[in-house]
């Protein structure tokens, strides 16, 4: 592991146990913040990562330890709400396989572009589902919150990867890559 990797991992994790410490702390207002500052910032690290990870068996293998890891991580240190952190962890876990598979398989040239539409699929499936679970989505307030994350999500992922990612490899990712 290079030392890049190495940061990109620490940074990775510190920015997903921040963010959920945020949200069990000052509630579902604080899902927006933590979108667009700390979640944005972990989806683009996320898709670093793949671009870093080539190999297909190695890569799948490794986002998959990636997002255990981050979910386990959570879990373990945002204990004292069980539904901050159930949510923390089914969201972050399928959303980012879900992205991750996209992003690998989408036959889209323009990198950032892949990351963008990668980072959306991933924003909207995990905030349904940590709000969801976290705090239910049966209440029409929460909607609004869900609708803001969602938004503040891609802006954030948006922003991080303009100021994160080079589109020097245009290369569409290929099928089974």
């Amino acid at each position: 592991m290079t030392v890049f990797v190495g940061v990109l991992l620490v940074l990775y994790f510190a920015a997903m146990v921040v963010g959920n410490l945020a949200v069990y702390h000052f509630g579902p207002q604080a899902a927006p913040f933590t979108g667009f500052l700390l979640v944005g910032f972990g989806n683009v690290v996320e898709r670093m990562l793949q671009d870093i990870w080539t190999d297909e068996k190695q890569m799948t293998r490794r986002m998959i330890a990636l997002f255990l890891a981050g979910s386990i991580l959570s879990a373990v240190l945002v204990p004292a709400s069980f539904r901050v952190s159930l949510g923390s962890v089914i969201g972050f876990f399928l959303s980012g396989l879900v992205g991750a598979a996209f992003y690998a398989r989408a036959p889209i040239k323009d990198k950032r572009r892949r990351h963008d539409l990668a980072n959306i699929i991933e924003s909207v499936l995990d905030t349904l589902l940590f709000l969801g679970i976290s705090f239910g989505l049966g209440d029409w307030s929460i909607w609004f919150i869900v609708y803001v994350q969602i938004m503040v999500k891609i802006a954030g992922s948006s922003v991080w990867t303009t100021l994160l990612v080079s589109n020097k490899n245009t290369q569409p990712a290929e099928a089974g890559a």
